[in-house]
């Protein structure tokens, strides 16, 4: 008879396994909670629910098999995860430079069947792979930069446990057209901790200051958008996303050197007061502006002695949210059951890009008009084409006459293609939906308020009290301004007004001095 399990035991059993959307994955590397964090890190399980949610709005909008990378993969879970809800409509591969031993354990005990990919350097990127079972992933054990160079993707997602920089030069270089790189950031802390490191690794100058998240996640955003140009890539970015000290950043990529021109025009300076923590974005421009200091809406620099104002930068200016795609993924997230955390931070995401998602409406009203007069001068200007068409319609059958006449009879017509060269050959790759550019009206039309105030840090009278965010907001809109809460801090406001109109705003409304 064998001894009953005490629960001491049965305790140990059940820490050594971990279970999240269903797959289930050996835990066991260290008792230091730092090393185990390389295999399953719980905080993550948010970023993890994003990013498979932004995969399946990608396999809706696409009509073809995605290929999919989990980059710096050490247990395989996203990939487990990403194959399991998708099954064949999409290829897998988990890349790790550690054993594999841990990842096939994961695949046995998942039902899934790991196929080994070796890396051959006679291979050119962008040629299919054999195609994946339903139960069937691929598992490669290099660095992430050699497959990265060596292998094309349509969808990328990194994990880096320290710093993605090494990563940021080689994940564009076969990322494919129209492909969505999905990348964790870990400690944002660095960017008010240490600037010296910042501008070493993103070639970018920062200080701490109130919006830090929000500047860290604009300078690394400006730092894939400078990597991406140099491969004649142009990013939009889709969402961005702020879990404690991680970032997830969520970008599309765009082939061509004009929209990678056009992307490179959103890379912009700010100039940020030191005193009262105002901050304007500066033009881009070759010639050096005379006197900064009367861009920024208040008066600092008259009232302080020496150079209150400093220049932060370069960063990414354009808009950080993509409307149309999170209104897909809140869509697409009633068949997937998030959690409730992941839930309440797309809703609040969403909450927070209102305001554009309403002004691109307005937008697109107004232009029904526009669209209504050139339908009518086209219908004039098709009865002329039609004329035009049959008159060369008429010459062309003259000429075919001749020619036949003249080749004895003969007609040219196209080779008929054979069996082995149909176009779903393995060495050729089906074209995605759109593969047209798009122009930069298109990828960067919405307008959305860089950074936010904190309005804990305001000073107050003591017998008067500030007004909660949610009746601040709607003083603020009563004035015509825009507000919104913003998922970065719970204790901040976004809003299109300077601190001198939101002190006008809380003296006309409840006396309240900033």
């Amino acid at each position: 008879m064998s001894a009953p399990t005490t629960k001491n035991e049965k305790e140990q059993n059940e820490l050594k396994y971990v279970e999240e959307r269903g797959i289930k994955i050996k835990n066991e590397v260290a008792n230091i909670p730092s090393e185990r964090s390389k295999l399953h890190n719980p905080k993550m399980a948010i970023c993890r629910e994003m990013t498979l949610l932004t995969l399946m709005v990608a396999v809706k909008d696409s009509k073809i098999k995605l290929g999919c990378l989990e980059g710096v993969s050490s247990s395989g879970l996203a990939a487990l995860q990403w194959k399991k809800m998708l099954k064949d409509k999409i290829d897998v591969t988990a890349a790790t430079l550690d054993c594999l031993d841990s990842i096939n354990v994961n695949c046995k005990n998942n039902y899934i069947h790991p196929i080994p990919f070796p890396l051959d350097f006679t291979r050119t990127p962008g040629i299919t792979l054999p195609q994946q079972g339903e139960k069937e992933i691929h598992v490669c054990q290099a660095r992430t930069n050699v497959l990265l160079h060596m292998e094309a993707f349509d969808f990328i997602f990194l994990d880096p446990h320290k710093s993605c920089t090494s990563y940021i030069d080689s994940v564009f270089v076969n990322l494919r057209h129209l492909g969505i790189l999905c990348l964790i950031v870990p400690d944002i802390s660095m960017f008010a901790r240490s600037h010296q490191v910042v501008e070493r690794m993103y070639s970018a100058a920062v200080i701490k200051t109130d919006y830090i998240k929000e500047l860290a996640a604009r300078v690394i955003l400006g730092k894939l958008a400078r990597s991406a140009s140099q491969c004649n890539k142009g990013l939009e970015v889709l969402y961005t996303q702020s879990v404690d000290d991680f970032l997830l950043l969520c970008v599309k990529v765009h082939r061509g050197p004009h929209i990678a021109d056009a992307s490179n025009q959103n890379l912009r300076s700010v100039l940020h007061c030191r005193m009262c923590e105002e901050r304007v974005i500066l033009e881009k421009q070759k010639a050096p502006v005379e006197n900064p200091y009367l861009l920024l809406p208040c008066t600092c620099n008259k009232e302080k002695i020496g150079k209150t104002a400093v220049v932060l930068g370069p960063i990414w200016a354009g808009p950080i949210f993509k409307p149309d795609f999170l209104v897909k993924m809140k869509n697409s997230s009633e068949s997937l059951n998030l959690d409730k955390k992941s839930l309440s931070v797309l809703n609040a995401i969403l909450d927070e890009v209102e305001d554009s998602i309403e002004t691109r409406a307005e937008n697109s009203e107004c232009n029904e008009e526009e669209v209504v007069d050139k339908d009518t001068k086209c219908d004039q200007n098709t009865k002329q084409t039609e004329n035009e068409s049959v008159t060369n319609k008429n010459l062309e059958s003259y000429t075919t006459k001749d020619n036949r006449e003249h080749n004895g009879g003969t007609q040219n017509l196209k080779r008929p293609l054979d069996d082995n060269e149909n176009s779903n050959s393995p060495t050729k790759r089906p074209k995605r939906v759109d593969l047209k550019n798009k122009s930069e009206k298109e990828l960067w039309d919405h307008h959305f308020i860089p950074f936010y105030y904190n309005t804990h840090r305001w000073k107050m009278d003591a017998a008067k009290k500030l007004p909660k965010l949610a009746e601040l907001i709607q003083l603020l809109k009563s004035d015509g301004f825009r507000a919104s809460r913003t998922h970065f801090d719970s204790k901040c406001i976004r809003t299109d007004a300077s601190l001198k109109q939101i002190a006008q705003t809380l003296k006309s409304h409840c006396n309240v001095y900033h």
